[in-house]
């Protein structure tokens, strides 16, 4: 007999060695057959994307089934069913193509594919003066480069999703290019027409490794 349940206390060991993690902010659910955990979906809460959005937004963060793959479409039908029961409006996640199991599996149980990310990269070997006409940004800088975040995301998750309202989409995206401008962000790098800046680059590091983001 299979059952998806709320992870508990017990449950924590194998989902440790499975790289799942609970917490307060999470929701996770455990497929249970024959009294033996066989697979989980885990999935947190999105309290900026939340509050922009004017929506409950929860991201999976993970799926998995160790035993059989032909337990993923069950989890993640049944997990967002959860979700949908604790008031979760909007459902997200990002996954490589490489995982089409799960990727198939979350279409099944009702999401769609709205945008696809291309990753590129490059080596830092060492340190470079910036380019003519681009600069470091400052905090100065955060309502510039928010008005034009504004303006610029036209092709991203929430603008693709027919059920978000792009005016919401338009201002969730100038609160976070504001946000890196004050922090979010290791860098942010602007280009200006005079005092009116015209673009910008947000660069985050992530272990070894700057990330545009």
């Amino acid at each position: 007999m299979s059952i998806l349940r709320q992870c508990s206390k017990d449950d924590a060991g194998i989902l440790s060695r499975q790289g799942i993690a609970d917490g307060e902010d999470r929701e996770v659910y455990v497929l249970e057959r024959n009294g033996a955990v066989a697979g989980a979906l885990a999935a947190s809460a999105k309290p900026f994307e939340s509050e922009w959005l004017e929506k409950n937004v929860y991201q999976v963060d993970s799926l998995k089934a160790w035993d059989d793959s032909s337990d993923l479409e069950m989890i993640a039908r049944e997990g967002i069913g959860r979700l949908r029961d604790k008031g979760a409006n909007l459902v997200t996640c990002r996954r490589s193509e490489q995982d089409r199991s799960e990727i198939e599996a979350l279409q099944h149980a009702g999401m769609v594919v709205v945008e696809c990310l291309l990753t590129l990269s490059h080596p830092l070997d060492e340190a470079q003066n910036l380019s003519t006409g681009v600069d470091e940004a400052t905090r100065d800088d955060a309502e510039g480069v928010g008005e034009v975040a504004a303006r610029a995301f036209r092709f991203d998750r929430f603008h693709a999703d027919p059920n978000v309202d792009d005016v919401k989409a338009d201002a969730l995206k100038a609160a976070w290019a504001r946000n890196s401008v004050l922090g979010r962000a290791d860098r942010v790098f602007v280009t200006r027409d005079g005092e009116r800046i015209t673009g910008f680059n947000s660069c985050l590091l992530k272990e070894d490794r700057k990330s545009v983001v």
